[in-house]
Protein backbone atom coordinates (compact mmCIF):
# COMPACT_ATOMS: atom_id res chain seq x y z
CA UNK A 1 0.00 0.00 0.00
CA UNK A 2 1.16 3.15 -0.93
CA UNK A 3 0.75 4.28 2.58
CA UNK A 4 3.56 1.87 3.84
CA UNK A 5 5.86 2.27 1.17
CA UNK A 6 6.02 6.29 -0.16
CA UNK A 7 8.74 7.75 -1.83
CA UNK A 8 12.25 6.19 -1.47
CA UNK A 9 15.17 7.96 -1.99
CA UNK A 10 18.60 5.92 -1.67
CA UNK A 11 21.97 7.21 0.03
CA UNK A 12 25.24 4.95 -0.43
CA UNK A 13 28.65 4.10 0.53
CA UNK A 14 31.42 1.59 -0.97
CA UNK A 15 34.77 0.62 0.41
CA UNK A 16 36.85 -1.89 -0.86
CA UNK A 17 39.94 -3.07 0.45
CA UNK A 18 42.73 -5.12 -1.36
CA UNK A 19 44.15 -7.00 1.92
CA UNK A 20 46.79 -9.47 1.80
CA UNK A 21 45.98 -10.15 -1.90
CA UNK A 22 49.20 -8.82 -4.41
CA UNK A 23 46.22 -6.72 -6.49
CA UNK A 24 42.90 -5.59 -6.06
CA UNK A 25 40.83 -7.39 -8.82
CA UNK A 26 37.51 -6.39 -7.53
CA UNK A 27 35.28 -3.03 -9.04
CA UNK A 28 32.40 -1.56 -8.63
CA UNK A 29 29.63 0.54 -9.91
CA UNK A 30 27.05 2.54 -8.10
CA UNK A 31 24.39 5.72 -8.81
CA UNK A 32 22.14 6.58 -6.05
CA UNK A 33 19.87 8.34 -8.58
CA UNK A 34 19.94 7.69 -12.77
CA UNK A 35 18.68 10.89 -14.26
CA UNK A 36 17.61 9.80 -17.55
CA UNK A 37 13.92 11.07 -18.56
CA UNK A 38 13.26 8.10 -20.18
CA UNK A 39 12.86 5.82 -17.26
CA UNK A 40 9.71 7.88 -15.58
CA UNK A 41 11.16 7.05 -12.49
CA UNK A 42 13.82 7.32 -9.51
CA UNK A 43 16.36 4.71 -10.47
CA UNK A 44 19.48 3.89 -8.53
CA UNK A 45 22.00 0.97 -9.83
CA UNK A 46 24.61 -0.89 -7.54
CA UNK A 47 26.58 -3.77 -9.08
CA UNK A 48 30.14 -5.28 -7.02
CA UNK A 49 32.30 -8.03 -9.75
CA UNK A 50 34.62 -9.95 -8.01
CA UNK A 51 37.59 -10.55 -10.76
CA UNK A 52 39.50 -13.64 -10.82
CA UNK A 53 42.56 -14.62 -12.83
CA UNK A 54 43.35 -10.79 -12.98
CA UNK A 55 40.77 -7.72 -12.68
CA UNK A 56 40.61 -6.85 -16.54
CA UNK A 57 36.81 -8.79 -16.64
CA UNK A 58 35.44 -7.09 -13.31
CA UNK A 59 36.71 -3.64 -14.71
CA UNK A 60 34.81 -3.94 -18.25
CA UNK A 61 31.66 -5.21 -16.23
CA UNK A 62 32.09 -2.29 -14.34
CA UNK A 63 31.89 0.11 -17.56
CA UNK A 64 29.01 -1.70 -19.27
CA UNK A 65 26.68 -4.38 -17.93
CA UNK A 66 24.22 -1.39 -16.60
CA UNK A 67 23.85 -0.64 -20.13
CA UNK A 68 22.52 -4.06 -21.31
CA UNK A 69 20.23 -4.29 -18.25
CA UNK A 70 18.42 -0.05 -18.20
CA UNK A 71 18.73 0.44 -21.78
CA UNK A 72 17.29 -2.95 -22.37
CA UNK A 73 13.54 -3.69 -23.77
CA UNK A 74 11.58 -5.52 -21.21
CA UNK A 75 13.53 -3.14 -18.46
CA UNK A 76 11.84 -3.03 -16.10
CA UNK A 77 8.56 -5.19 -16.51
CA UNK A 78 9.94 -8.70 -17.04
CA UNK A 79 13.33 -8.57 -14.44
CA UNK A 80 14.01 -12.17 -15.60
CA UNK A 81 14.53 -11.60 -19.18
CA UNK A 82 16.09 -8.13 -18.98
CA UNK A 83 18.78 -10.01 -16.54
CA UNK A 84 19.46 -12.99 -18.70
CA UNK A 85 19.22 -11.33 -21.83
CA UNK A 86 21.21 -8.20 -20.37
CA UNK A 87 23.96 -10.55 -19.01
CA UNK A 88 24.47 -12.46 -21.80
CA UNK A 89 24.92 -9.29 -23.86
CA UNK A 90 27.34 -7.71 -21.37
CA UNK A 91 29.49 -11.13 -21.45
CA UNK A 92 29.65 -11.12 -25.21
CA UNK A 93 31.66 -7.86 -24.88
CA UNK A 94 33.64 -8.88 -21.54
CA UNK A 95 34.68 -12.27 -23.50
CA UNK A 96 35.60 -10.42 -26.74
CA UNK A 97 37.51 -7.92 -24.28
CA UNK A 98 39.28 -10.40 -21.95
CA UNK A 99 40.80 -13.94 -22.98
CA UNK A 100 41.60 -15.37 -19.37
CA UNK A 101 39.72 -13.20 -16.57
CA UNK A 102 36.00 -13.87 -15.14
CA UNK A 103 34.34 -12.17 -12.54
CA UNK A 104 31.19 -13.28 -10.36
CA UNK A 105 28.70 -10.05 -10.66
CA UNK A 106 25.95 -8.94 -7.62
CA UNK A 107 23.39 -6.25 -9.38
CA UNK A 108 20.63 -4.35 -7.57
CA UNK A 109 18.54 -2.11 -9.23
CA UNK A 110 16.24 0.28 -7.19
CA UNK A 111 13.04 1.53 -9.56
CA UNK A 112 10.49 3.62 -7.88
CA UNK A 113 10.05 1.38 -4.40
CA UNK A 114 10.76 -1.54 -5.97
CA UNK A 115 14.30 -3.69 -5.61
CA UNK A 116 15.72 -6.05 -8.39
CA UNK A 117 18.90 -7.94 -7.71
CA UNK A 118 20.30 -10.40 -9.76
CA UNK A 119 23.74 -12.79 -9.10
CA UNK A 120 25.99 -14.81 -10.65
CA UNK A 121 28.79 -16.58 -8.84
CA UNK A 122 28.93 -15.76 -4.86
CA UNK A 123 28.96 -12.20 -4.83
CA UNK A 124 25.94 -11.47 -2.54
CA UNK A 125 23.19 -9.17 -1.22
CA UNK A 126 21.09 -9.16 2.09
CA UNK A 127 18.59 -6.59 2.35
CA UNK A 128 17.94 -5.38 6.15
CA UNK A 129 14.13 -4.45 7.11
CA UNK A 130 12.97 -3.48 10.66
CA UNK A 131 11.25 -6.27 12.56
CA UNK A 132 7.95 -6.54 13.89
CA UNK A 133 8.91 -7.67 17.05
CA UNK A 134 8.60 -5.67 20.20
CA UNK A 135 12.03 -5.14 20.41
CA UNK A 136 12.41 -1.36 19.18
CA UNK A 137 16.28 -1.97 17.53
CA UNK A 138 15.47 -5.38 16.03
CA UNK A 139 16.42 -6.00 12.20
CA UNK A 140 15.26 -9.05 10.06
CA UNK A 141 17.48 -10.05 7.06
CA UNK A 142 16.42 -11.63 3.65
CA UNK A 143 19.07 -13.24 1.29
CA UNK A 144 17.96 -12.25 -2.14
CA UNK A 145 21.05 -14.25 -3.97
CA UNK A 146 22.17 -17.88 -4.21
CA UNK A 147 25.71 -18.99 -4.15
CA UNK A 148 27.06 -21.00 -7.36
CA UNK A 149 30.01 -23.20 -6.52
CA UNK A 150 30.94 -25.97 -7.57
CA UNK A 151 30.16 -27.91 -3.91
CA UNK A 152 26.54 -27.10 -4.57
CA UNK A 153 24.96 -30.25 -6.23
CA UNK A 154 22.68 -28.43 -8.77
CA UNK A 155 25.87 -26.74 -9.84
CA UNK A 156 27.79 -29.95 -9.87
CA UNK A 157 25.43 -31.98 -11.92
CA UNK A 158 25.19 -28.94 -14.66
CA UNK A 159 28.74 -29.49 -15.19
CA UNK A 160 28.97 -32.88 -15.17
CA UNK A 161 26.04 -33.33 -17.90
CA UNK A 162 27.95 -31.44 -19.58
CA UNK A 163 31.15 -33.69 -19.99
CA UNK A 164 33.45 -31.11 -17.36
CA UNK A 165 35.17 -32.96 -13.90
CA UNK A 166 35.25 -31.14 -10.81
CA UNK A 167 38.03 -32.10 -8.65
CA UNK A 168 38.26 -31.10 -5.17
CA UNK A 169 35.00 -28.94 -5.72
CA UNK A 170 36.79 -26.87 -8.57
CA UNK A 171 35.73 -26.84 -12.61
CA UNK A 172 38.66 -29.22 -14.16
CA UNK A 173 40.43 -28.47 -10.35
CA UNK A 174 40.89 -24.35 -11.44
CA UNK A 175 37.95 -22.31 -10.81
CA UNK A 176 35.94 -22.60 -8.20
CA UNK A 177 32.84 -20.99 -9.01
CA UNK A 178 30.48 -21.82 -11.20
CA UNK A 179 28.89 -18.93 -13.20
CA UNK A 180 30.76 -15.71 -14.10
CA UNK A 181 31.42 -13.31 -16.76
CA UNK A 182 34.45 -13.74 -18.99
CA UNK A 183 36.46 -17.10 -18.37
CA UNK A 184 36.31 -18.20 -22.36
CA UNK A 185 38.28 -21.20 -21.85
CA UNK A 186 35.20 -22.64 -20.43
CA UNK A 187 32.53 -21.49 -22.58
CA UNK A 188 32.46 -23.29 -25.60
CA UNK A 189 29.58 -23.73 -28.00
CA UNK A 190 27.34 -26.49 -26.15
CA UNK A 191 29.75 -26.43 -23.30
CA UNK A 192 29.39 -23.78 -21.05
CA UNK A 193 30.68 -25.21 -17.85
CA UNK A 194 30.47 -21.57 -16.68
CA UNK A 195 27.53 -20.27 -16.93
CA UNK A 196 26.06 -16.49 -17.10
CA UNK A 197 22.34 -17.43 -16.24
CA UNK A 198 21.46 -15.60 -13.12
CA UNK A 199 20.05 -15.75 -10.41
CA UNK A 200 16.91 -13.29 -10.19
CA UNK A 201 14.90 -11.80 -7.18
CA UNK A 202 12.27 -8.99 -7.03
CA UNK A 203 11.01 -7.31 -3.81
CA UNK A 204 8.84 -4.69 -3.24
CA UNK A 205 10.18 -2.21 -0.55
CA UNK A 206 8.29 -1.12 1.64
CA UNK A 207 9.24 1.64 4.94
CA UNK A 208 10.37 -1.20 7.30
CA UNK A 209 13.22 -1.92 4.69
CA UNK A 210 15.85 -0.44 6.05
CA UNK A 211 18.79 -0.97 3.73
CA UNK A 212 21.56 -3.38 1.44
CA UNK A 213 24.67 -4.71 2.11
CA UNK A 214 26.14 -6.04 -1.21
CA UNK A 215 29.53 -7.71 -1.17
CA UNK A 216 31.84 -9.90 -2.84
CA UNK A 217 32.90 -13.33 -0.81
CA UNK A 218 36.00 -11.37 0.42
CA UNK A 219 32.72 -10.04 3.07
CA UNK A 220 31.00 -13.44 3.47
CA UNK A 221 33.27 -15.45 3.30
CA UNK A 222 34.24 -14.35 7.32
CA UNK A 223 31.35 -12.10 8.02
CA UNK A 224 28.15 -14.23 8.63
CA UNK A 225 24.82 -12.59 7.11
CA UNK A 226 23.57 -12.05 11.04
CA UNK A 227 26.59 -10.46 11.63
CA UNK A 228 26.56 -8.15 8.74
CA UNK A 229 22.69 -6.81 9.69
CA UNK A 230 24.07 -6.13 13.00
CA UNK A 231 26.83 -4.48 12.80
CA UNK A 232 25.21 -2.21 10.44
CA UNK A 233 22.40 -1.73 12.43
CA UNK A 234 24.01 -0.63 15.19
CA UNK A 235 26.02 2.03 13.54
CA UNK A 236 23.57 3.47 11.06
CA UNK A 237 21.38 3.68 13.97
CA UNK A 238 24.18 5.76 15.99
CA UNK A 239 24.39 8.00 12.63
CA UNK A 240 27.47 6.62 10.72
CA UNK A 241 27.24 6.94 7.19
CA UNK A 242 26.79 4.12 4.25
CA UNK A 243 30.33 4.86 3.49
CA UNK A 244 31.35 4.44 6.89
CA UNK A 245 29.38 0.98 7.96
CA UNK A 246 31.16 -0.30 4.42
CA UNK A 247 33.98 0.76 5.52
CA UNK A 248 33.73 -1.09 8.91
CA UNK A 249 32.64 -4.13 7.66
CA UNK A 250 35.66 -4.53 4.98
CA UNK A 251 37.74 -3.60 8.07
CA UNK A 252 35.80 -6.63 10.16
CA UNK A 253 36.24 -9.31 7.66
CA UNK A 254 40.03 -8.13 7.52
CA UNK A 255 40.36 -8.25 11.42
CA UNK A 256 39.07 -12.16 10.87
CA UNK A 257 41.79 -13.38 8.73
CA UNK A 258 40.36 -12.95 5.58
CA UNK A 259 43.07 -12.78 2.80
CA UNK A 260 40.78 -11.68 0.05
CA UNK A 261 39.67 -8.67 -1.46
CA UNK A 262 37.16 -7.15 -0.19
CA UNK A 263 34.46 -4.87 -1.70
CA UNK A 264 31.01 -3.43 -0.09
CA UNK A 265 28.49 -1.20 -0.76
CA UNK A 266 26.05 -0.40 1.60
CA UNK A 267 22.74 1.32 0.74
CA UNK A 268 20.29 3.24 2.89
CA UNK A 269 16.37 3.65 2.01
CA UNK A 270 15.02 6.57 2.89
CA UNK A 271 11.57 7.17 2.75
CA UNK A 272 9.40 9.95 2.90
Amino acid sequence: PASRSGVCRCQSGHASEQGRRTSNEDALAFNDDLQDAAFGDKLAYYAVYDGHNGSDAALVCSRIVHTQLLYHRDFPAHPERFFAEGYARADALVTAACEKSGATAVTAIVFGSTLFVANIGDSECILVSRSDTAHAHAHTHTVLTVKHLLESDEERQRVQELGGMVVFGRLFGSLQVSRAFGDTEFKKPGKEYVSIKPNVATRPLTRTDQFAIIACDGLWDKVSYDDAMREAARLKEAGKTPEEVARHLCQLTLDRGSTDNVTVIVVYFLWS
